[in-house]
């Protein structure tokens, strides 16, 4: 069981910024780590990845640069070659860097490998400079746990781990209850930096809204009419969609991610900022709703996996979502669980086939979702257990997501692989709005 000073702790590991999707950008620390020990200019690049890496990186745009893809990702890192830059390594490209990244590019000196024995979050690279130098990073974004350069150990992480493998098992052996009580107990001054989450990321849901994006999906959702009596719904998805849509298209700000990924920081953090404006909340009340939101979703990804086939955003971060907004809402553990059941009994089954501008219409169906499964539940409307999946416990529906997740769909996401790997499609440039 978690206490106060490792609640914050874990929110501190977990909940941090990450300029651009956590995928590239892992693929880009992990070069950049390896290259840094090489030294020199780099010649050539040789990057091994899981799948789940390979599948979310694939499509998806880089802030400050204008082509999407892992080659690049890749070449980007080795350039900058600067892993003390973690997830906001991205910040660091100029022209130069792009011109540089290109070229090993086009000159055929990156290599991908798609490693189907690995799983979880997993990356290794390989480049040659001056030295050889190589890195990888497992079990987290940023979790370089190997260094070498000619074969020479620089650091080595014996455990493997992110270093808080302790923390989020402490969290998982809580019930939900016990979570809620102790977000309750923790004093506002250590939970307030849950604020900052909600200003990066209201930004750039406000950026979303003033640029029509690649592809205008939230121009598309503001022009539908209302569809909730007072506009929360609405809202809701709106800005849901605004924020993922910049950030899937390489808006240059960075987002508070939660438990590794951006998106599930978007779709944990925005909705609850819309419900408490809506209710006219205090920054403590939404600070703690925050923290419980985050909380929730660590502990989901815990079951379900960092990286799986189910679409992370919709089975854990707006399960998490639709829990803390029925606390915010004044409901007790009760209705908390209902959200749970109800969410898992919705959208369960959407599945993740990469991150692309696309995922901005799953953020804001998932955030919608949210809100009216936590209303479904303050109004005493729960799915029953035995309802599919649902179980009368919250805590044994989560797992039975983890179980789908984990066992049910290893074949759903060899088959996406697949598609993805052997498609025509070209990504040399991020799709237009339809004229």
């Amino acid at each position: 069981m978690l206490t106060k000073e490792q609640a914050i702790a874990l929110l501190s590991l977990e909940v941090v910024p990450a300029l651009g999707c956590t995928e590239p950008v892992c693929v880009a620390l992990c070069a950049a780590d390896a290259a840094h020990a090489a030294k020199g200019a780099p010649k050539r690049v040789e990057i091994d990845v899981c799948p789940s890496i390979y599948k979310n990186a694939k499509a998806v745009a880089i802030p400050n640069f204008s082509r999407p893809g892992l080659e690049y990702a890749a070449a980007l890192g080795a350039m900058i070659a600067r892993p003390e830059l973690g997830l906001e390594l991205f910040s660091k490209i100029v022209p130069e860097i792009s011109e540089a990244a290109i070229h090993l590019v086009e000159a055929g000196s990156i290599t991908i490998h798609i490693n189907e024995q690995e799983s979880g979050v997993y990356v290794a690279a390989k480049v040659f400079g001056d030295g050889i130098g190589e890195s990888i990073i497992r079990n987290g974004h940023a979790n370089i746990v190997l260094t070498r350069c000619n074969g020479e150990v620089l650091y080595q992480n014996p455990a493997q781990g992110n270093g808080h493998e302790s923390l989020i098992d402490a969290l998982c052996d809580m019930r939900l209850s016990q979570i809620r009580e102790l977000v309750e107990a923790l004093s506002y001054a250590d939970i307030r930096f849950m604020l900052d989450g909600r200003d990066m990321n209201e930004g750039l849901a406000d950026v979303g809204l003033s640029d029509p994006g690649s592809t205008g999906l939230a121009r598309g959702f503001q022009d539908m009419p209302d569809i909730s009596g007072d506009g929360l719904l609405k809202r809701v998805v709106l800005r849901t969609t605004a924020c993922a849509e910049s950030r899937m298209s390489g808006v240059p700000r960075s987002v508070m991610s939660s438990a590794g990924s951006g998106n599930h920081g978007i779709t944990a953090i925005i909705p609850l900022c819309e419900l408490a404006r809506h209710l006219n909340k205090s920054d403590e009340e939404l600070a703690r709703a925050l923290a419980f939101s985050h909380l929730l979703n660590i502990y989901i990804k815990h079951y379900s996996g960092r990286l799986s086939p189910l679409c992370g955003c919709g089975s854990s971060a707006a399960t998490a979502a639709s829990a803390a907004m029925v606390w915010l809402l004044g409901g007790n553990d009760t209705r908390i669980a209902a959200a749970i059941n109800n969410m898992a009994g919705s959208i369960t089954g959407m599945i993740c086939d990469g991150a692309k501008v696309g995922c901005a219409i799953k953020l804001g169906v998932a955030a919608g979702t949210a809100l009216i499964c936590a209303y479904l539940a303050l109004n005493g409307i729960a799915l029953p257990s035995g309802n599919g999946i649902v179980a009368a416990e919250p805590e044994e529906t989560i797992r039975n997501i983890g179980r789908i997740s984990q066992e049910g769909m290893r074949l759903t996401d060899n088959t996406i692989l697949d598609i993805m790997a052997n498609s025509n499609n070209s990504f040399a440039r991020m799709p237009g709005a339809i004229g």
